[in-house]
């Protein structure tokens, strides 16, 4: 193949098949559909994506849990639902404002489990402790919640905090520890390896094209409608603002993805296709910098519309930082509009 024809061939699959391709969507009808207000601390956050994630803190609900409040936002949606991975960083954001003061400041893991579709607006996040420790690992239950009236506005109070009046959507289990004060045996078997520069090519995102940017692999996408592609991907990413990389973040890029059976295109599909998140699963192994991830994602095993996915995150100098586990579904994509 000829450069010429390299290029067009990557052009091609580039505009048919871009990162989360389905029907464009009405950003201001989204903006229209619910509360937009930038409810949480007072801060002046200097990236987007901390804008979104903000939560703050009220105090204790009668059950003992920690309540923060916030605010899903349209900016981090595909198609009208808020991404899974971006609202695990909401519940991240809280759950590392509650282990601030502790010895315990890393997460270690976290395992959310979606129960019921986000929405655009006000959210709540409980944060109960199940497991504590001084110096060991400690583990809490963490729910975020939607109000059930669409035109309820956010919580200021936890005084007026009623449990009835939410619909739970997120149920999470957060590990947290310490990796400073970690120690003991290592051994790492055929370890995976972050994905070549030289290999990708510049992918406008479909959703978040004005938060997100990076360079995918595009020999993973069908080259046209009639030939499937693969269900991997490997890629680089990056805040278009340079907002650097943290453990918040990183429940945000586990997710921010191409669904690998994506690539398989019509011919096997079918039509457009959404792929909600059922679980997700993150197990962090290091303390993240810099300002770019390399991920390598795939599934194996796609089964009666349900797959997994597999997932190796690494920082911009090939250190690995976290793996992750999904378990996903396909559907139409009338199904993510659906109310």
């Amino acid at each position: 193949m000829t450069n010429t024809k390299s290029k067009k061939l990557k052009r091609r699959r580039s505009e048919i098949f871009s990162p989360l391709a389905c029907p464009a969507i009405d950003f201001q009808s989204l903006c229209s559909l619910t509360h937009m207000t930038a409810v949480q601390s007072n801060i002046e956050e200097k990236y987007m994506f901390d804008q979104g994630v903000d939560t703050k803190f009220l105090g204790e609900s009668k059950s003992g849990a920690s309540i923060y409040t916030g605010n899903l936002l349209a900016q981090f949606c595909i198609g009208s639902v808020p991404n899974g991975g971006y609202v695990a960083s909401v519940m991240m954001n809280s759950v590392m404002q509650h282990y601030s003061k502790r010895h315990q400041k890393d997460p270690i893991a976290m395992n959310c489990f979606y129960t019921t579709k986000t929405k655009i607006g006000p959210c709540i996040v409980e944060v109960e402790d199940f497991k504590r420790s001084s110096k060991g690992y400690c583990l809490s239950r963490v729910l975020l919640k939607q109000p059930n009236d669409a035109s309820a506005g956010p919580l200021e109070s936890v005084d007026n905090y009623n449990p009835d009046a939410y619909t739970l959507n997120v149920t999470a289990i957060f590990t947290f520890g310490n990796f400073a004060a970690e120690q003991g045996v290592n051994h790492i078997y055929k370890p995976a390896s972050p994905p070549v520069r030289g290999e990708l090519q510049p992918m406008p995102w479909r959703f978040m094209n004005d938060v997100v940017e990076g360079e995918s692999d595009l020999t993973v996408f069908p080259a046209n409608k009639q030939v499937p592609g693969r269900p991997e991907l490997r890629h680089v990413a990056r805040f278009k603002d340079q907002r650097p990389i943290d453990f918040t973040s990183l429940a945000f890029w586990c997710d921010m993805i191409v669904p690998p059976p994506m690539n398989l295109g019509p011919s096997i599909l079918g039509g457009e296709v959404w792929a909600p998140t059922m679980q997700l699963e993150l197990i962090f192994k290091a303390v993240p910098k810099g300002k770019e991830v390399l991920c390598n994602f795939i599934s194996r095993y796609i089964i009666n519309g349900r797959y997994e996915m597999d997932g190796e995150i690494f920082d911009e100098d090939g250190k690995l930082l976290a793996l992750t586990r999904h378990q996903c579904l396909v559907v139409p994509w009338s199904r993510n509009t659906k109310l």
